[in-house]
């Protein structure tokens, strides 16, 4: 019988490794819609990103290809339950309208990308 509980015990061991935690990014707002900026004037919106897994996110890189928005990207680890406020920018530099995405790389199993949808309009 003591045979059968080491068994046992090797057999919880395997569930226990299988329950690993694993990280899971949120990215709030889904959309940073900037309205209508002067132009030769700017407005900034937070971008947050939070952690609602159980094990540290990993966040790699933060990229636009838009002109009228800047940003500090935020790379770096993440604990679980963590967020990180991000301030976007958006300067406009002359009538025209900008819409695209800025996306947030990271190391989240199932959502190695978030795609966060900008929209300024520049008047």
């Amino acid at each position: 019988d003591d045979d059968d509980d080491q068994a046992d015990d090797d057999d919880d061991q395997a569930d226990d490794d299988d329950m690993a935690g694993v990280p899971d990014i949120v990215v709030n707002p889904s959309v940073l819609h900037f309205g209508v900026v002067g132009v030769g004037a700017s407005a900034d919106l937070p971008l947050e990103i939070v952690n609602i897994g159980d094990a540290p996110l990993e966040v790699f890189d933060m990229i636009s290809p838009l002109p009228a928005i800047s940003f500090t990207p935020f790379a770096g680890t993440l604990p679980a339950g963590a967020n990180q406020n991000v301030p976007i920018t958006a300067t406009c530099t002359e009538v025209s309208e900008h819409v695209g995405n800025l996306v947030v790389q990271c190391d989240d199993p199932d959502e190695h990308q978030v795609i966060v949808q900008v929209v300024v309009i520049c008047e």
